[in-house]
């Protein structure tokens, strides 16, 4: 806990953060007279996302602060900025476990293949390439635009970038994935949790009896824990696929419409909130097993729908869910580009905490507002068409 407080960018500086990108989120919400349907939406996870997002948008502002102050982009010291990223990231991808582990428990294993990798396609690529697109064209103005790797190197490495293959520097910039804050990152797990589905509702089919299936769902999860210690298969840390496991698990108790309701509870609200507090009180990393454990006695009921007395469940909060992919990939290249590229001197060892505080507040109202124009225009469209495209395939 030596580490919860660290100046010069205080505790309180987060909260406050949050508490403007709430409202800009909230004036947007009411000037353009928002509705969402909720149809379709699985418990409040929607409510949660933008949090999440936002949470790695701190984590990163102060990463950023000290890759100027000290030049090196490492965790930072501080428990509760550090964290703010690790459990965004680690519930990200429970969030992905859930809602595709239920899509093959609620048809039974019989899932369209076709059409989810298709919907999967619509959903993530076209914003990321916008995004790889802003990536090398700062690469090829800051870095220059002379050649510096073979043609043949160059054209693998962008092709890379667009492919979620890896992130590698292009013509040897060596800030190219910093541009994005290196959160391109979790797209290449999410890509290959996606493409390892068919196997495991092969493995885990619903119709095999309920005690093998639990037996080996503790086998996936022991092996993804041990597997991770000496191996790296693909750039992989298998330890990362405890958190889409954990989802998992969450979408076999949403079968149970009795433990939905009984979840909702208040009980569960204080309790899930205090998993979540114990992890940022006794942790400075999210990724391990004790963290898992506890985040996952959170995501539980705020999958089961429990709304924490209704924030989850309120039109800003879901407002902030539906623009949450755009907040999580654009909030690096913001950061790149107020902080490096226009105002270079800002972020140093003599800034104030309010000037360092206001800078947060600022860019993150920015934040909210580009992300909500990048996904009216590149994320909506490409997601209807890619509804369209799956509708109308036979």
């Amino acid at each position: 806990m030596t580490g919860f407080f660290q100046p010069p960018i205080p505790i309180y500086a987060g909260f406050m953060a949050l508490f403007v990108c709430v409202l800009a989120a909230r004036v947007i919400v009411h000037v353009g007279h928002m509705s969402f349907d909720p149809r379709g939406r699985l418990g409040c996870i929607d409510g949660l996302r933008g949090l999440l997002a936002l949470g790695v948008y701190l984590h990163h502002y102060v990463v950023t602060y000290y890759f100027h102050v000290e030049g090196e982009w490492k965790t930072p010291e501080s428990a509760f900025y550090a964290l703010s990223g690790h459990v965004g990231v680690a519930l990200f991808f429970m969030v992905t476990g859930f809602l595709f582990w239920n899509k093959i428990l609620s048809s039974g294993g019989k899932v369209n293949w076709r059409k989810l990798y298709l919907s999967r396609f619509f959903r993530l690529v076209p914003l990321f390439w916008c995004v790889v697109v802003c990536v090398l064209g700062i690469v090829f103005i800051k870095g220059g635009c002379g050649l510096r790797e073979s043609p043949a190197k160059l054209l693998t490495h962008i092709l890379e970038w667009f492919t979620f293959v890896r992130y590698p520097d292009v013509n040897r910039f060596s800030e190219t994935s910093q541009i994005i804050a290196y959160v391109a990152w979790t797209l290449r797990y999410e890509w290959v949790f996606y493409f390892s589905l068919p196997l495991l509702a092969w493995i885990l089919a619903v119709s095999r009896p309920r005690p093998a299936v639990l037996v080996l769902f503790v086998v996936l999860v022991i092996v993804t824990g041990v597997a991770a210690l000496p191996f790296r298969l693909l750039r992989i840390n298998t330890q990362f696929f405890l958190f889409f496991l954990s989802g998992a698990f969450t979408a076999y108790i949403y079968t149970q419409e009795k433990w939905r309701e009984y979840l909702q509870g208040p009980v569960f609200s204080i309790l899930a909130l205090a998993a979540l507090v114990s992890v940022f009180l006794f942790f400075k990393t999210g990724y391990e097993y004790k963290q898992a454990v506890l985040l996952t006695i959170f995501f539980i009921p705020v999958a089961m729908g429990n709304s924490f007395w209704g924030f989850l469940r309120s039109r800003v909060f879901i407002f902030l869910g539906e623009i949450s992919y755009s907040l999580y990939l654009l909030h690096g290249f913001l950061l790149y580009s107020a902080f490096t590229l226009v105002f270079s001197g800002f972020m140093r060892s003599g800034t104030s905490s309010v000037a360092l505080t206001a800078g947060m507040c600022l860019l993150g109202v920015i934040l909210v507002v580009v992300a909500y124009l990048t996904y009216t225009f590149i994320e909506k469209p490409a997601i209807q068409y890619g509804k369209f495209l799956a509708k109308n395939m036979s």
